[in-house]
């Protein structure tokens, strides 16, 4: 991981607006509609160099692909896993309802997402790497024509795939997270590797909790495995800080580096 010690450096969360066809493609793909897969890494293609560049334009350190091959950071997980299929409901945030004008609002003007939430009805498998490699190449491509040393790529952790993917099929919200990491693991590794740094979006948080406080109350929903366990996050390469290589935000072993973006 990058370090300085002459100013503060840089970075992002790393989601950025996407061009409308970016936006198009991505949202057809989502439907199922025959989308040519030529036009789609083009698109994606050159859609994460402009980004890169624009990043760097304006003193970004720590640049990202703007996530642009994703529909959102927790639900693309369906064109790369097993297991998942269909769509579910949406509920509103708890906190909203004490403003139920400003809520009713907010669905009418469509802030409410449209893209699918699929719900896991199978066993959980890697099914599809090629979007992770092509995600990788992308950027790797953007970086050296910006000239800049160091990228990372979003992944989704498995305590965020959890809360908006539905379980209908494991046993238990612990075994369902500790299929969620095995089969995500392989994500992980590929990024680090390939020597971009993996940010895992982690907001398994009082965040989380608001959400999905419609279907479980929230004092069962910290009782659950993933605040009392570590049984899911030790399927995750071991992370070793070093004195030169770790901040507060990241964590290095001999060859991987995460950065863990927690709300």
């Amino acid at each position: 991981m990058k370090t300085s010690t002459d100013r503060i450096l840089t970075t992002h969360v790393g989601s950025l607006p996407r061009s409308q066809e970016v936006v198009d493609l991505l949202f057809a793909q989502d439907r199922g509609e025959p989308v040519d897969e030529g036009v789609f890494n083009e698109t994606m293609r050159r859609a994460a160099t402009d980004l890169v560049k624009r990043q760097a334009e304006v003193g970004i350190d720590i640049v990202s692909d703007g996530e642009t091959s994703k529909i959102s950071y927790a639900t693309y997980i369906r064109h790369r896993l097993t297991g998942f299929e269909g769509d579910s409901a949406r509920p509103t945030p708890q906190d909203l309802d004490e403003f139920p004008e400003y809520r009713d609002r907010l669905v009418k003007a469509g802030h409410s997402a449209t893209y699918k939430r699929p719900v896991c009805k199978g066993p959980i498998k890697v099914k599809n790497l090629e979007p992770v490699k092509q995600d990788i190449a992308h950027m790797k491509e953007a970086l050296s024509k910006a000239n800049v040393a160091e990228g990372f790529l979003n992944s989704v952790s498995p305590g965020t795939i959890a809360v908006f993917q539905p379980n209908e099929y494991y046993p238990s919200h612990e075994t369902y997270l500790a299929a969620l990491a095995d089969a995500m693991r392989e994500e992980y590794e590929m990024i680090v590797k390939s020597g971009l740094c993996c940010s895992l979006i982690a907001p398994t948080s009082p965040w989380a909790a608001i959400r999905v406080s419609r279907i479980l109350p929230t004092k069962n929903f910290f009782a659950m495995p993933s605040f009392k366990s570590k049984r899911s996050t030790t399927r995750l390469p071991t992370f070793r800080p070093t004195a030169s290589g770790c901040t507060s935000a990241g964590a290095t072993t001999k060859a991987l580096t995460f950065t863990i973006w927690i709300a």
